[in-house]
């Protein structure tokens, strides 16, 4: 429980009217035995007004998003918590709960003491006043995930993808009444605001997401959600590959997603591992959650690209056609430019370790290697183990795949041990000292210059400014 929680919701119960339920997903994490930090309140009406006049009692932050429906949030700085205040859909709290999606969301709690007592009490069972009109709590308590009705998820198509994310986040089974509902329906999901359709994607990246991929393409939803990888159907398998295209990549999605929670066992870093999982993108969005969406969308330029000779098939290219594909479908969903630059540059370079593994892997192979990715060679390097995990066709050994995991430990390693230190030690010579030395004007070929002595100093070819100056004089008599 978070240690400002009491006091807010103290605050909270001598504003809020009578009427007033907790709802919805605060109440689903709380008797999961959770500690939610995300507190949805249903208020009978005027819930801006009221947000406004909490935050300004408790010195938070009023947002109002949703004028037409009356819906708020209030937020405190340097806090996790936040309340949501919407007013009540329907005559009465039975009504609002029986419109909404699944079943364990159509919980409600009547805010009185009792129920604040619940909220702050770690050890509390299942709260006296609970009202559940459409059979939640034995669905929360069965592990199950059962839409209210057709109808509900038809009110908003994104609850379609809502059940596959809550079944994600949670672990449960979607019911089959509720698969069967989400299949026939698939293709109205394409009527869903993007934004709205890449925050829930992102949800269902963050929970645990391999199963219910799978269970996305075997009811048709997956392509129904990210169409671009409607084509990846189309391409077969092959001596590489046990699998189609399409299915290939929800494999390896969910080799990822093995990969990410066994780091130390596989033996690589696990703590700065970690640090780079957790970095940000944009939005409180982090690279963890889209670096299995990454591997679910690596391959999205084979079909473009497949041609066969003989019985070989070849993907010439694939790597840059889906790196346009990429972020052609991050525009498409309005991802922040951050992301879609990162999720393309993943795809774009996933093929970038197994050329090292194929060429002699000189010092000066992998320093480029690390100058053209930086950080972001970590998750190539991962993205690289994950995609020869999921590739398993005859003609993979039990060797090829001994070095794969060789070299991506070998590229993690090397760039925290290596590549940052190089990194971080200051150039021998600077523009200004390189032009006076070789008696230029300034232009991009100075930039060019530097960037080659810096390689030629992260390999130890040269040691100080005067070297350095030498060389390039070397360089210029020779080129």
């Amino acid at each position: 429980m978070h240690p400002t929680l009491p006091s807010h919701l103290a605050s909270w119960a001598t504003l809020a009217p009578p009427g007033t339920h907790l709802v919805g997903g605060t109440l689903r994490d709380r008797l999961l035995g959770r500690s939610p930090v995300d507190f949805d309140w249903s208020v009978p009406t005027g819930a801006h007004d009221l947000a406004r006049r909490f935050a300004d009692a408790t010195g938070g932050h009023c947002v109002h998003l949703d004028a037409e429906h009356d819906v708020a949030r209030v937020l405190w700085p340097e806090s996790p918590l936040q309340f949501d205040i919407a007013r009540q859909e329907g005559a009465d709290a039975v009504t609002d709960l029986r419109r909404r999606d699944l079943t364990l969301n159509a919980l409600g709690l009547p805010l009185d003491a009792t129920s604040l007592a619940w909220l702050t009490d770690d050890d509390a069972g299942i709260p006296a006043g609970l009202l559940d009109p459409t059979g939640g709590l034995a669905d929360l308590q069965a592990g199950r995930i059962r839409a209210v009705s057709e109808s509900n998820l038809l009110d908003d198509p994104l609850r379609l993808l809502r059940a596959f994310r809550f079944a994600s986040q949670t672990g449960f089974a979607i019911e089959p009444a509720t698969l069967a509902w989400i299949s026939r329906h698939a293709a109205t999901i394409a009527q869903v605001a993007p934004e709205r359709v890449a925050h829930e994607s992102y949800l269902l990246f963050a929970g645990t997401a391999g199963p219910v991929l799978a269970q996305m393409q075997a009811c048709g939803f997956l392509i129904a959600v990210w169409p671009e990888m409607a084509p990846m159907i189309t391409v077969p398998p092959n001596d590489h590959h046990h699998l189609d295209v399409l299915s290939h990549s929800v494999e390896v999605a969910h080799q990822m997603e093995q990969l990410l929670t066994s780091l130390d066992a596989e033996g690589l870093p696990a703590a700065p591992l970690q640090d780079y999982l957790d970095t940000e993108l944009a939005h409180g969005r982090r690279i963890g959650p889209w670096l299995k969406a990454a591997a679910l969308w690596h391959d999205l330029g084979k079909p473009a690209t497949y041609t066969l000779e003989g019985t070989r098939a070849r993907f010439t290219g694939h790597d840059k056609v889906g790196a346009d594909i990429m972020t052609a479908m991050g525009e498409r969903l309005r991802l922040s430019t951050p992301e879609t630059r990162w999720l393309a540059a993943q795809v774009g370079w996933h093929l970038r370790p197994g050329h090292l593994l194929s060429s002699p892997m000189t010092d000066r192979a992998l320093y480029r290697f690390y100058r053209d990715l930086g950080r972001d060679s970590l998750g190539v390097s991962l993205m690289a183990l994950a995609d020869r995990r999921g590739t398993q066709g005859p003609a993979i050994t039990a060797a090829d795949n001994a070095a794969m995991h060789a070299i991506a430990q070998k590229l993690v390693i090397g760039y925290l041990e290596w590549a940052v230190p190089v990194a971080a030690a200051p150039p021998l010579v600077d523009g200004r000292a390189l032009m006076a030395a070789l008696d230029w004007q300034p232009g991009r070929h100075v930039g060019e210059m530097l960037v080659r002595l810096r390689e030629a100093q992260a390999l130890g070819e040269i040691l100080d400014a005067e070297s350095a100056v030498a060389l390039a004089k070397q360089w210029l008599a020779t080129d």
